[in-house]
C-alpha cells in the first residue's frame, strides 16, 4: 500500500511490498562496511563507556541502586519476555539502560504521561499471550 502523500509526509522513497523480500534486497545491494583503524579504536571507546555507564555507581552496602534492579531483572528473565513500563523516574533509568533484544518486548509509553499504564498493559499482553510471562515494572499509580 502507497503512502497517503500530503504537504506534511513527503518521502522521497519509498519501498513497497514484500518486507523480507525488500530487506533482502536491500542487504544483497548495500555496500560493505568498511573501518579505518580511527574509526575502529572510536568505535572500541563507545563501547567501554557504555559498559562504564551500565555499571552501578560505589556506594554504602546496605544501599541499592536502580542499575542493580534493571541489571538484576535483566539477567533473570528470557529476551524474549514482554516487559511493560509505566512513567516515573524509574522509567527513565529502564528506558536508558535496560537492554531489549526482541522487538515488541519493552512497552513504555515514552513519557507521555501516562501513570498506571503498565499493569493494564501487562494483561492485556497476557491476555493475548497466556502462556507467556509479562512484567510489569510500575509504582503505585499502577495499584
Amino acid at each position: 500500500m502507497q503512502a497517503d502523500i500530503d504537504h506534511f509526509y513527503e518521502p522521497a522513497l519509498e519501498l513497497v511490498g514484500n518486507i523480507a523480500e525488500t530487506i533482502k534486497h536491500l542487504a544483497h545491494d548495500s555496500v560493505q562496511l568498511s573501518l579505518c583503524k580511527e574509526q575502529v579504536e572510536f568505535v572500541t571507546e563507545l563501547q567501554e563507556l557504555l559498559s562504564d555507564i551500565e555499571k552501578a555507581p560505589e556506594r554504602e552496602s546496605h544501599l541499592s541502586h536502580p542499575l542493580d534492579v534493571i541489571h538484576t531483572l535483566r539477567r533473570l528473565i528470557p529476551d524474549d519476555t514482554k516487559v511493560t513500563c509505566d512513567i516515573g523516574s524509574h522509567a527513565i533509568w529502564m528506558s536508558r539502560h535496560f537492554r531489549v533484544y526482541e522487538p515488541n518486548t519493552f512497552l513504555v509509553s515514552n513519557g507521555m504521561q501516562t501513570l498506571g499504564v503498565a499493569l493494564p498493559w501487562a494483561i492485556a499482553a497476557s491476555i493475548l499471550n497466556p502462556d507467556e510471562k509479562i512484567v510489569s515494572v510500575g509504582f503505585d499509580p499502577s495499584f
